[in-house]
């Protein structure tokens, strides 16, 4: 398995293995260190170095880099259901997005249920990262 890049990431694998979801060659699922539901989840390149979507060019690269984050979403959250015998109780749907101005630097995207019920959901500011415009869904 390729080391990752980034050093979230790489502290992430050093520190607390237990923050690590799931990880390949290209991508590394953790647990969001302030969950704003039952279930969050951030996805992350291991291998390409990107600050932040803003930083996207819209380039074929790019653009499949954003592809291919999406569709390991779309698999992990198949895998969540399959491991909970296909009902994840209490946490509604699974949403799958970036945040339009992240506020953390490193290219990431979001697997988080719309329960929303977490100690960590502590303002408005929260509740509007994911539920208005500011989350950029799938």
């Amino acid at each position: 398995m390729a080391a990752c890049k980034w050093r979230y990431v790489r502290g992430a694998s050093k520190k607390k293995k237990a923050s690590i979801y799931w990880q390949d060659d290209e991508f590394m699922a953790v647990y969001d260190a302030f969950p704003k539901a039952k279930i969050h989840l951030l996805l992350l390149p291991c291998q390409r170095i990107v600050d932040s979507p803003s930083c996207l060019t819209g380039a074929k690269e790019d653009l499949d880099l954003v592809d291919r984050m999406y569709s390991r979403a779309t698999w992990l959250t198949e895998r969540l259901l399959e491991a909970n015998g296909g009902r994840l109780e209490g946490v509604g749907k699974i949403k799958l997005g970036f945040h339009a101005v992240p506020s953390l630097r490193q290219l990431h995207l979001h697997i988080i249920s719309d329960d929303f019920d977490s100690p960590c959901l502590k303002n408005k500011k929260h509740w509007n990262s994911f539920t208005t415009d500011f989350f950029c869904g799938a």
